[in-house]
């Protein structure tokens, strides 16, 4: 199998372009005779896996569908392989990289096809296998697979000015795609262990600025919409240690400045402590000062609420700086 994509990756265009070229039955058989954890493994020669691979050569829907029926996770965001940091391109880059090629070739057909297996990849993502006609029902919330992926800038503008209408529609999982959009450590949130503190990394920030920045031109009040469990995105994105200026929490606030006075369910803080709790570096702390200069009269309901754990916490990390 191994062997096969590599072969793929190094064809001519013209040769695997077709839809009903030979080499996609010869895949499928493969894949049928490979234990689902094989489709996971990694090829010597390019060093991918055989799902970034498909994607990487002349992507086939056939081939793709096939993937991600036998193993759905090979949809889903990897952190070690997010392009800024190198290592293997995830799927929906690979795929993103074909559609600039079909759109300066002026390639109609092959980029409608694209878009058709870019949005497989996203919801598959988010919401585990898919046939065709879960695929058609889900993409009333393609907008929120976009923000639950990270997919590359020039998608997500896309996918928004396609199903703007999606950024006032909750998802089966009672989400906004704001909610997804301010937490971009979701996935990772999911995946690490109990008491662990996952950080957005600083150069993923401005991609959130911008994301939350669309999302709340195009639905200011979704600020001010509690998702499922009755948390905000504010929340969210100050669990994640997004950052007030580079971040887009700045943004949140001045959609809905009243969010800075509400706890979240999750953990029972104010974001005001929550920023507190979560300010690792001098970096976080001008996020934390900021949230403070925003809602000055926090310090007074805290000190009304008698919590002995907080202003101690705040002082000494002023005189730690």
């Amino acid at each position: 199998l191994h062997l096969a994509m590599d072969r793929r990756c190094t064809a001519v265009p013209n040769d695997v372009h077709d839809e009903t070229a030979p080499d996609v039955d010869a895949f499928l058989c493969m894949m049928d005779a490979c234990p689902p954890i094989r489709l996971d493994a990694k090829s010597v020669l390019f060093c991918q896996r055989n799902a970034d691979l498909a994607c990487a050569s002349y992507p086939n829907i056939r081939l793709l569908r096939a993937m991600l029926a036998t193993n759905p996770s090979l949809a889903l965001f990897d952190s070690k392989a997010y392009p800024s940091g190198g290592g293997t391109k995830h799927p929906l880059w690979c795929l993103w990289e074909h559609q600039q090629q079909n759109y300066q070739q002026e390639d109609h057909k092959h980029q409608k096809n694209g878009f058709y297996q870019m949005e497989l990849v996203l919801l598959t993502a988010l919401f585990g296998e898919l046939d065709d006609s879960t695929q058609d029902e889900y993409r009333k919330y393609i907008l929120h697979a976009a923000c639950f992926q990270r997919v590359p800038l020039g998608y997500f503008e896309h996918v928004l000015a396609e199903y703007s209408s999606q950024a006032y529609t909750l998802d089966p999982f009672g989400n906004l795609p704001l909610h997804y959009a301010a937490q971009p450590s979701w996935r990772l949130q999911e995946q690490a262990p109990k008491n662990q503190s996952i950080s957005v990394v600083v150069d993923s920030q401005p991609y959130t600025k911008k994301v939350v920045s669309a999302l709340l031109d195009c639905n200011k009040m979704a600020a001010s919409v509690p998702n499922q469990v009755g948390r905000l995105a504010l929340h969210m994105a100050l669990e994640s240690n997004v950052l007030w200026h580079k971040g887009g929490l700045q943004e949140l606030v001045l959609a809905y400045p009243e969010a800075l006075r509400i706890r979240d369910p999750k953990t029972g803080l104010y974001p005001v402590e929550q920023s507190a709790r979560n300010s690792p570096c001098r970096l976080h702390l001008s996020t934390l000062l900021e949230v403070l200069l925003a809602s000055p009269d926090m310090i007074s309901i805290l000190v009304a609420d008698c919590d002995p754990g907080v202003l101690p916490s705040l002082t000494q990390q002023a005189s730690d700086d």
